[in-house]
């Protein structure tokens, strides 16, 4: 068992690849487990739907050892959802998610394909060949909705604001913009401890991270380290430190890491965190 002092917690930053099945899900948690992760950030999330088959699926009923569940949603997906969640050994006190402004980019063809995620179901081709048609025929002008979620919780009796995101990948543009949305959300809220984790999709530099600085500190990034995060094979992708964890300057960064396995396309990155009296 991890020995730390009441102000230490461990984070992480998981990616789990919205195409992971039970194999990959179990897989995936037991990283964390076995990490001893108090609470970690999670991506690509399907929420009681139908992307694989006509029976629902939820990946964090494979979680169950994370006691504390907070989902967010970005889109509706094959009759339930898609997003980010919040797996947590400590209790929430507070669970918000909200939507970035994509602007005009974004509502183009927003209804067609929110309505298009609505109804796919694997088990009926007809859906999912709808879809497939729609990026085949506008290609990256199809944004899909992303959005961050946040948490309270009590860490040495301070409050923590626990902030999640997912961000497009569609547009650098697009990125910079939420990143900006977050960063502004972020330094308004009152909560005296911040953290944020995330896969950014920031895959084309190291300097879009400068959004944040200097009121914020990333781990990925610390004192200059960075560690790739995406271990997928994508020609367009020119950086691959595309996931973070973002805390406030009262936080203590003490390790930076990722935990190696191929159970996503993405490495959980992990940090050892403490809050400075």
């Amino acid at each position: 068992m991890l020995e730390k002092a009441e102000n230490q917690l461990r984070v992480a930053s998981y990616n789990l690849s919205c195409m992971s099945q039970q194999s990959k899900s179990v897989a995936q948690a037991r990283l964390l487990v076995e990490e001893e992760i108090d609470i970690a950030g999670l991506q690509e999330i399907n929420w009681r739907n139908h992307r694989f088959s006509g029976t629902c699926y939820n990946t964090l009923d494979y979680f169950d050892s994370f006691p504390n569940h907070a989902f967010g949603e970005a889109s509706p997906f094959g009759g339930g959802s898609y997003g980010n969640a919040i797996v947590s050994q400590l209790p929430f006190q507070q669970m918000d998610n909200w939507h970035y402004d994509n602007g005009k980019l974004g509502k183009v063809h927003e209804a067609e394909l929110i309505s298009a995620y609505a109804n796919i179901n694997a088990s009926q081709p007809e859906t999912v060949q709808y879809r497939n048609d729609l990026f085949d025929q506008y290609g990256l002008a199809m944004i899909e909705p992303r959005a961050y979620q946040r948490t309270l919780l009590s860490v040495a009796h301070q409050l923590i604001a626990f902030y999640n995101t997912h961000l497009s990948f569609e547009s650098a543009e697009l990125r910079r913009s939420q990143m900006k949305q977050l960063r502004r959300a972020v330094l308004a809220d009152s909560t005296p401890y911040k953290i944020i984790t995330g896969d950014f999709n920031a895959d084309l530099n190291t300097t879009d991270w400068q959004i944040f600085q200097p009121e914020l500190v990333l781990a990925n990034g610390y004192h200059g380290v960075w560690r790739d995060t995406f271990i997928g094979i994508d020609p367009a992708v020119q950086v691959n430190s595309i996931d973070n964890i973002i805390v406030s300057p009262n936080i203590k960064i003490n390790k930076v890491w990722t935990i190696q396995s191929t159970a996503s396309d993405h490495l959980p990155l992990v940090a050892d965190l403490e809050l400075k009296k």
